[in-house]
Parts: structure tokens; sequence; C-alpha cells
């Protein structure tokens, strides 16, 4: 896959002990039964993981876990680029 979105499985199946059978790009949150205050603490945990800004409105129901995958990972190439 994508180091983003192994990172994101990693925490999804550790953290919130998500099946990880479950845990495919296609995914939503609703679909892993992440609620709204685990929303939350899952927006925080991959901030504070790899150091940047997430919109945290975004982190509802609806949020497919590949479009997670697209936002981080361009937010880390743009990292990578102001270095």
């Amino acid at each position: 896959m994508n180091p983003a979105f192994d990172r994101i499985a990693d925490v999804l199946t550790g953290k919130f002990e998500v099946p990880a059978e479950l845990v495919v790009p296609g995914a939503t949150l609703g679909d892993l039964n992440i609620d709204s205050l685990a929303a939350v603490e899952l927006h925080l945990t991959l901030q504070e993981h790899w150091d940047i800004s997430l919109d945290e409105s975004a982190f509802t129901p609806d949020l497919a876990l590949d479009d997670l995958v697209v936002t981080v990972s361009a937010l880390l190439d743009e990292g990578a680029a102001d270095v």
C-alpha cells in the first residue's frame, strides 16, 4: 500500500481496535464504527504523529480512508518541499 495508509491502518487496528479486514481504502469512518469522539481522537493522533494540520471538520462518518490518505500524503509532500 502506502506508508500513510499503513500508519492510519495501524492506528485504527491498534488504538481503536478496528478489525484489520475492515481497514480497506474505500472504507469510511462510519463503516469502521468510528464515532464522533473517536474521530476527534484519530484526528489528533494523526496530527501529532506527522506534525501536520488536518481539518477536524473533515473527520465525519463519510470520510473514506483513501481520501484521508490523499490528504495526509499531500500535506507530507508539502512539508518535504518546505525543507
